[in-house]
């Protein structure tokens, strides 16, 4: 089922040939999301913890995926003869196919983001979810590689939560005074005027 569902994408028609392989080389070293993390990072508030999170998380996820999981599964990349050339990447990987690191560094930095600022994390997961399928798309990983990328990266951000405690969201509201003041009296206020 695996390589039915690659070779059924390395045959789709190329309408996404424009944007998904450019978004793909974005994620190369992460540097997609170090620039969503500065973006994040100059915000105020939740979306500035998110950012730090998220590289915490991709941190984790990236060394998970392109160290031990590769050298354990050991599995080699598809074959691109099917892949159109304008599609590809332009550099041929040496490194195992299995897990998708990229995907793990995708789903990490938007699970991470989600956890602290919520709002942020719609458009940051769309692009995460790009860069996922785009691995797939460009002939790189078979989709079994994306989905156990994806479900490290998404364990990579929840053990933040260990390191990073999620604090819970509740809207600032005002207290209510604890002073009481007495009314004044009638005699007071003429005595006050006087």
């Amino acid at each position: 089922m695996d390589r039915a569902v690659f070779a059924r994408l390395a045959g789709a028609r190329p309408l996404l040939d424009p944007i998904l392989p450019g978004l793909s080389r974005a994620g190369d070293h992460g540097l997609l999301w170090w620039g969503t993390a500065v973006a994040l990072g100059v915000s105020r508030g939740r979306r500035r913890r998110g950012a730090v999170r998220g590289m915490v998380a991709l941190g984790l996820a990236s060394a998970t995926a392109n160290g031990p999981a590769k050298m354990v599964f050991r599995r080699d990349r598809p074959d691109r003869h099917g892949i159109p050339l304008r599609r590809r990447l332009r550099r041929d990987l040496t490194t195992f196919s299995f897990p998708s690191g990229h995907a793990a560094s995708a789903a990490a930095f938007a699970t991470a983001v989600a956890m602290d600022a919520p709002v942020a994390a719609i458009p940051v997961g769309i692009i995460a979810t790009g860069v996922a399928f785009s691995r797939v798309y460009v002939g790189v990983h078979y989709p079994s590689d994306v989905l156990a990328g994806v479900a490290i990266g998404v364990s990579a951000a929840l053990v933040t939560s260990k390191i990073m405690p999620r604090r819970p969201y509740r809207p600032v509201r005002a207290r209510p005074a604890s002073i009481r003041v007495p009314a004044l009296r009638p005699a007071e206020v003429y005595h006050e005027r006087g």
